[in-house]
């Protein structure tokens, strides 16, 4: 699996996950589907394994918009899911 960015904000692990889209298709955060936040979840729970960070490290899902007119962040996009 793959997360596009992975972010550190103060004490908080950012995974986010950057969708473009062109004018006219469905907005960037309904890409991100029930389907699609649950890989992004599984790859996160790996990376914070791998680096053996604590289970009380503070993370969170961010989503990065991109469309023709520019980029917006959503913050706290989805929650965790196993």
């Amino acid at each position: 699996g793959e997360i596009d960015i992975i972010a550190k904000e103060s004490n908080c692990i950012v995974f986010i996950e950057v969708k473009y889209r062109a004018k006219g298709e469905s907005d960037a955060l309904s890409a991100v589907d029930y389907s699609k936040q649950r890989k992004i979840s599984r790859v996160a729970l790996t990376y914070i394994t791998r680096h053996r960070l604590s289970e009380y490290t503070p993370y969170r899902f961010d989503v990065i918009a991109v469309t023709d007119d520019g980029c917006s962040l959503i913050r706290n996009a989805f929650d965790y899911i196993p």
